[in-house]
């Protein structure tokens, strides 16, 4: 006899387990089922013990039929190498775990590669989705097909706003103003910030949050102090962005770069040039990556709520599988300052 039909036919069944507990199949059922309101906690406790003794394992399968849920949810990410994003999968995975539902992970960094992942995942009947974006402008016009089956999904770091799902986002231009505020506090005067890449909303975001804090101290932004470092792009383009700026006759005493990485360059830049960092010229970083502790000095930098976010979203979108009715939840989180070494 084959092997899975061995395995099959020595699979323990539900009415074996209402046998052993003493209970009928539909009591057993409604247990399985989370439909245990009126169910004596003896009588659920024997069926527990019954189920352990037998090792009964539930039919997913089976249990889908009936509540209509597949306990299975889709983490779409959009920059999946990212160790910043990845922290994201680190929050939800352990709670999904614990939840005792199945996670699905999809990496998608572009309008058409989402919308293919989303059909995908409707294809699987995930019961919901939560999205990991960049902020990236783009069509979410494949969005509605969610709206018209009725899956619920929560939208992280999104640029544009869609009034029909969730949405958690952070304030990066408070972050980048915090940085702006400690460095004055610091003395400096000239401080440059290096954005990132264009067509994302988090760069407008950061180069407002910038301007209106060097307004706001009455300091007058030199345009050249101001320039592009895609972090997106090879190093080599960052490096010669930080070269400019800091062999400029007036030269920055303090640098907002894009992110971390952009950061660590524009310390190499610094140390060949024979400026002490935080003495000659301060650094700033955004993203507080795992890294940026270990720089030399120890990185001053914008901390993000990436797990933060990702906890929030599981529980929103946990609550909308409980609750269809509850309407779409807006949430905007801090980003605060991690002051170390560089500034």
């Amino acid at each position: 006899m084959p092997a899975n039909r061995r395995r099959r036919s020595t699979q323990v069944t539900i009415r074996e387990v209402a046998a052993a507990s003493g209970v009928s199949v539909s009591t057993v059922s409604n247990l399985l089922n989370g439909r245990t309101d009126a169910m004596a906690s003896q009588t659920r406790v024997r069926i527990e013990e019954a189920m352990r003794s037998l090792g009964y394992r539930p039919s997913r399968i089976a249990q889908s039929l009936t509540t209509k849920q597949t306990r299975t949810i889709g983490l779409v990410i959009d920059e999946i190498s990212t160790n910043l994003f990845l922290a994201a999968l680190t929050a939800i995975e352990p709670l999904a775990r614990r939840s005792d539902r199945n996670l699905v992970v999809c990496h998608a960094s572009s309008a058409p590669e989402e919308a293919a992942v989303v059909e995908v995942l409707m294809q699987q009947q995930v019961d919901g989705i939560i999205f990991l974006s960049t902020s990236q402008f783009r069509d979410d016009a494949h969005l509605v097909a969610l709206t018209d089956h009725g899956m619920p999904a929560v939208l992280i770091n999104r640029a544009q706003a869609n009034p029909s799902f969730c949405e958690i986002s952070w304030d990066n231009a408070e972050g980048v103003a915090a940085a702006v505020d400690h460095l004055y506090r610091r003395g400096h005067r000239r401080i440059g910030h290096l954005y990132g890449p264009t067509g994302r909303l988090s760069t407008e975001d950061r180069i407002a949050g910038y301007r209106s804090a060097m307004s706001r101290h009455g300091l007058v932004v030199d345009e050249h102090l101001l320039a592009q470092a895609d972090y997106t792009k090879p190093a080599s383009q960052w490096t010669q962005v930080a070269s400019d700026m800091l062999d400029a006759d007036l030269r920055p005493t303090a640098v907002i770069a894009a992110d971390d990485t952009v950061a660590a360059v524009v310390l190499q830049v610094a140390a060949g040039r024979g400026l002490r960092v935080p003495q000659d010229v301060a650094v700033v970083g955004i993203d507080n990556q795992h890294f940026s502790e270990l720089l030399v000095p120890p990185l001053t930098t914008v901390s993000l709520p990436i797990a933060e976010a990702a906890t929030r979203a599981f529980d929103m979108l946990l609550e909308r599988l409980d609750d269809p009715s509850l309407a779409p939840e807006r949430i905007r989180l801090s980003a605060s300052l991690m002051t170390r070494g560089s500034a």
